[in-house]
């Protein structure tokens, strides 16, 4: 599907979901050691009249046998579903100034590093952003950068299950600087069938 910011065109903030006529094409590469790995992916995105595109770049390291690094970072036009911060929020395409179809400009990436304290614990901590490129014209209200950090720790209480507790800080701020941020403290149960 395509969102796209009905605000854009009523002055209200809202969602507009539109069909796809092809399913998007993505390729990917990906070279692998035995303590890490790294990912570069495309895609392409067939939108109303216009071609949305964008490039992923991702890794995974094992930096001892107890910690781990991850990343990816994901940036393009009209692929703003594909950002986890943007997804559902209408920032894949818009009316431009001529009054035809446009699409979004976007960054958005992370970076997790995992420590294991024994077989059944690890704990977690991760930082992401994704950004909005301006463009002309647009509303105040619209998205320009988010920030977001989350510090978490899992236990496993038996082979089928983990609880977990984590504490995370998001902040956003639009274009025309007004921004908001909330905490939040999450207590998970996962079970496995």
């Amino acid at each position: 599907e395509v969102t796209m910011l009905s605000g854009l065109l009523t002055g209200v903030e809202d969602v507009h979901i539109m069909g796809q006529r092809f399913p998007d094409v993505i390729v990917s590469l990906g070279y692998e050691r035995a303590r890490w790995h790294l990912r570069l992916a495309g895609v392409l995105r067939f939108l109303e009249k216009q071609r949305g595109y964008g490039l992923a770049f991702s890794g995974h390291a094992d930096l001892t046998p107890r910690d781990v690094f991850m990343f990816q970072a994901t940036a393009g036009a009209g692929i703003g579903h594909y950002i986890q911060d943007l997804g559902g929020m209408g920032y894949d395409v818009y009316i431009n100034s001529k009054g035809l179809f446009d699409k979004f400009r976007v960054l958005g990436y992370y970076a997790a590093y995992e420590h294991h304290w024994n077989e059944k614990c690890f704990s977690g901590l991760v930082y992401s952003q994704a950004y909005v490129m301006p463009f002309e014209g647009a509303p105040g209200f619209v998205y320009h950068h988010t920030n977001y950090v989350a510090l978490n720790t899992f236990r496993q209480f038996y082979d089928h299950g983990q609880l977990g507790i984590e504490a995370a800080f998001g902040s956003r701020m639009n274009l025309d600087e007004s921004q908001g941020y909330t905490w939040r403290l999450n207590f998970m149960v996962r079970y496995n069938f």
